[in-house]
């Protein structure tokens, strides 16, 4: 089971599939990450995984705290999550690829691609959440239960 160092060294466990039948017209695979919602597991995207991946590398992070991912001590902000985001980039190899966020996911990859705004394709947003009545902006949003 792999696993990335995040920027503090905690580990952030990942799963990839790589693309079974790369478009003949592509040189390489397109490449997807997906992120999951606060408090679900990375296995959540099962069924995309196993969708995109006979065409596409498809990789699937589990967030800070969850399944065999770390729960590094203190306060969880998005800009941290999103750097492990960064970090699985890393590990794999990929330069560039599409991100993929549900609810609080959503909220990482857009964090993301802020962050590293040439590493990403795209951004897809499932279930998003807005931050409206939060003036827009999420710092400190979890800690370890």
């Amino acid at each position: 089971m792999p696993f990335a160092r995040g920027p503090t060294g905690e580990q952030v466990h990942y799963t990839v599939t790589r693309s079974t039948e790369p478009p003949p017209d592509l040189r390489e695979a397109p490449r997807i990450l997906f992120v999951p919602s606060m408090a679900s597991f990375a296995t959540m995207w099962e069924a995309q995984q196993k969708f995109f991946s006979s065409s596409c590398d498809v990789a699937v992070v589990d967030n800070r705290g969850i399944a065999q991912s770390a729960a590094p001590s203190g306060i969880w902000r998005i800009e941290d999550m999103a750097d492990d985001v960064i970090c699985v980039l890393d590990a794999l190899g990929w330069d560039t690829c599409h991100l993929v966020g549900h609810s609080l996911g959503q909220i990482v990859v857009n964090a993301a691609a802020s962050r590293a705004p040439g590493r990403v394709r795209s951004l897809t947003w499932v279930s998003p959440v807005s931050l409206a009545p939060l003036g827009g902006v999420a710092t400190d949003c979890c800690a370890p239960l």
